[in-house]
């Protein structure tokens, strides 16, 4: 299927959750997105994709300029999600990142929050749960002061229950759930 996408210019909407097209799929699809200048969902949802298909994702979004939403959610995205960030800031129309849950396995979680921090700094964002603010990356300068570090700690410790990051119009759901 992913050699047949470049045909499809005008395409809008790429609705492939729960087809366990895992790394490789979603690396042949990333590869098609220099074509695809009209796409405006992207819903790879539950396809057993890692880091590896989300560096592939992140290194060809620049292409989905008219990319408003995309769905990553039911992934083992964590260690790739300072990638995803760096290439979300870069999208103008982007307005929703649903990655809620993304996973990881259990002796990569440290790993996932340090991505975590990356990501809300890069997105210059806002950390919340249930309208509650953890943490604002858009006050904090350099690596931050000790007071962000506490807000950082609040933070880091409602990533397995889920948080929303907040970055202007850009909306990222986030949910690490440990495997």
């Amino acid at each position: 299927m992913a050699e047949g996408l470049h045909l499809l210019k005008k395409l809008t909407v790429v609705f492939l959750e729960g087809n366990n097209i895992g790394d490789d799929g979603v690396g042949a699809i990333a590869e098609a997105f220099s074509q695809l200048k009209e796409l405006t969902r992207l819903d790879v949802g539950g396809n057993g994709i890692t880091d590896v298909g989300g560096t592939a994702l992140a290194r060809n979004l620049v292409h989905l300029q008219k990319l408003r939403a995309i769905y990553l959610k039911n992934n083992e995205l964590a260690l790739s999600l300072s990638q995803l960030a760096k290439a979300f800031v870069n999208m103008s129309s982007l307005g929703l990142a649903n990655l809620w849950p993304v996973t990881c396995r259990a002796a990569d979680f440290h790993l996932a929050v340090e991505q975590a921090r990356d990501a809300v700094h890069t997105l210059r964002g806002r950390v919340l749960q249930r309208l509650n603010l953890l943490y604002d990356a858009s006050r904090v300068s350099g690596d931050g002061k000790k007071g962000q570090d506490a807000a950082w700690q609040r933070a880091k410790q409602q990533l397995p229950s889920g948080v929303f990051i907040s970055s202007g119009k850009l909306k990222v759901f986030t949910h690490h759930t440990v495997e």
